[in-house]
C-alpha cells in the first residue's frame, strides 16, 4: 500500500492506533477497483459460458420487510432461466441500499420510488396502500373499519430511521396535511419493529404484504387509513452512470416483470 501512495503521490489510508481506514482518495480507488475487479470475473464468466446466456454474478440488496416475498422465487427463477448467473443477495434499509448502488457494493437494489433521481435507473414492482398495523391485542383497533391521518398522528408509532425509504413516505404524509406524528420509537432492526408491534407499545404504517404472516396468524392487525390514503411504490433500481452486464440486465429486467406477480401471490 505505501508503494501505491508513492506511485500515486496521495495518501490512501488514515492509520491510527485502532488500525486504518480509507481517505476520500482511498474511497475513490476502492470504487473503482471494485468495478475493475467485478469487471474482470464477469468477462471470464461470459467467456466460459459463450453462447449459453448470461453469466456471472449479480449482488441484489434487498429490505428485510420484503425479503421473504422476493427470495425465494427469485432465486428459483434464476436457477430455471438463468442457470449460469450466481445471485447474491443482502439486507439492508432501503436509505443504505441507495448508497450501496451509489458505490458500486451492489449491482441492483430494492428501492421505493420517493428515492428515486437521475443518479439511478428504476423500474417499478408494485404500488400499495399503507395502513395502520398494530398488536391483536390492542382494544383501541378493535371493530375500527378506518382512521384519518389525524387519527394516526395522535398515537405512538415505531418507524425506521432517516433515510430509509418509508420513513420518507410516512413524513412527506404527515408534513403534506400539517400533521406531526409521535415517532415514539425509532428501529434499524425488523424483527425489532415487529416486536414492538405485537406487544402493543406502539403501532406502526406498513404495506400489508410486509406483515401478511402476521396478520395471518391473528398477531397482528390492520386497519386502513383515510384521509388521505398513503401509497408507496416499490420497485428495483441500478445505477445510470454504467451500462450494466448482461446478467445484472437480465436479472433487473426479470424482476420488473415477475415481481408484481410475486407480490400478489403474497398478498392473497
Amino acid at each position: 500500500m505505501g508503494l501505491l501512495e508513492s506511485e500515486l503521490g496521495v495518501r490512501l489510508l488514515d492509520r491510527h492506533g485502532r488500525g486504518a481506514e480509507p481517505t476520500a482518495a482511498g474511497k475513490v480507488l476502492l470504487k473503482r477497483a471494485t468495478r475493475v475487479l467485478r469487471s474482470v470475473d464477469e468477462t471470464r464468466e461470459a467467456v466460459i459460458h459463450a453462447g449459453q446466456g448470461p453469466a456471472g454474478q449479480v449482488s441484489l440488496a434487498i429490505p428485510p420487510s420484503v425479503s421473504s416475498i422476493f427470495a425465494a422465487p427469485l432465486f428459483k427463477a434464476c436457477e430455471r432461466e438463468l442457470p449460469h448467473v450466481t445471485l447474491k443477495l443482502s439486507e439492508g434499509w432501503t436509505g443504505d441500499i441507495m448508497e450501496w448502488l451509489l458505490i458500486g457494493h451492489n449491482d441492483l437494489g430494492i428501492i421505493y420510488s420517493s428515492q428515486v433521481d437521475d443518479r439511478v435507473c428504476f423500474k417499478s414492482i408494485a404500488t400499495e396502500k399503507l395502513a395502520l398495523v398494530g398488536s391483536s391485542s390492542d382494544a383501541s383497533l378493535k371493530d375500527q373499519t378506518s382512521f384519518t391521518l389525524r387519527d394516526v398522528s395522535r398515537m405512538p408509532l415505531i418507524v425506521p430511521p432517516g433515510p430509509h425509504g418509508l420513513r420518507k413516505v410516512i413524513e412527506s404524509a404527515f408534513a403534506e396535511h400539517d400533521l406531526t406524528p409521535q415517532f415514539a420509537y425509532e428501529s434499524q432492526v425488523w424483527s425489532v419493529i415487529k416486536e414492538i408491534i405485537r406487544s402493543g407499545l406502539a403501532c406502526s404504517i406498513l404495506a400489508l404484504s410486509e406483515v401478511e404472516p402476521e396478520i395471518r396468524r391473528g398477531h397482528m392487525v390492520s386497519v386502513p387509513i383515510i384521509e388521505p390514503e398513503i401509497k408507496r411504490t416499490l420497485g428495483v433500481a441500478l445505477t445510470s452512470n454504467n451500462q450494466p452486464s448482461p446478467p445484472v440486465e437480465a436479472i433487473f429486467e426479470m424482476l420488473g416483470r415477475d415481481g408484481p406477480k410475486w407480490c400478489a401471490v403474497q398478498k392473497r
